[in-house]
């Protein structure tokens, strides 16, 4: 069972980027890990956090204090549901570890003022997360790594999408086998 317990991990906050600078983020998540709504002045919008990894950038605890070069976990917040939808459309909403660079660039508005907006790069493609797998790509993936670390067999990326295409996996079609095979499979050796 998963773990609900609140990690106390620092924030990074894109309104911290200057004019032209980016930051690197590898998103550990396919999809926000939390989405909730605030009020201000009268106005509901909805919020989405993201989990991430950063390194050496300055982020924030809780309380504000200031946690400078952190690498490691991060977590952010986009209140922009066109910054979501980005971010949705990058991951696909089902892989995780996708890493983007984010650059602040300016634009002209309609009315003729500056205005800032946050361009999302895409810079790997990441992996299918686990919470994204079927029940029998699951089954696949663990019948796989238990046949070849505990019983020693050594099996061919062939078996493997042959295998993923019998029933007692769902029939998964060659082209699903195939990324799954290179995402966990041939990646792990």
């Amino acid at each position: 069972m998963e773990n609900k317990e609140k990690k106390n991990n620092p924030s990074f906050d894109f309104k911290s980027l200057k004019l032209n600078q980016s930051q690197e983020i590898l998103l550990k998540s396919a999809k926000p890990v939390a989405t909730g709504a605030k009020t201000f002045s009268g106005e509901t919008s909805n919020w989405y956090l993201w989990a991430g990894e950063v390194e050496n950038t300055t982020c924030k605890m809780r309380d504000g204090t200031a946690v400078p070069n952190h690498t490691g976990e991060i977590v952010f917040f986009t209140s922009s549901e066109k910054m979501n939808d980005e971010l949705l459309a990058i991951t696909e909403g089902k892989n995780s570890d996708v890493k983007i660079k984010v650059t602040v660039d300016v634009y002209e508005k309609q009315n003729g003022q500056p205005g800032k907006r946050y361009v999302i790069e895409k810079l790997s493609e990441g992996k299918p997360s686990a919470s994204s797998l079927t029940a029998g790509e699951k089954k696949l993936l663990d019948d796989f790594k238990f046949m070849t670390e505990k019983e020693g067999m050594t099996l061919t990326s062939a078996q493997f999408i042959t295998e993923a295409n019998s029933e007692v996996y769902g029939n998964i079609h060659s082209v699903r086998a195939k990324r799954l095979y290179d995402e966990y499979i041939a990646k792990e050796n």
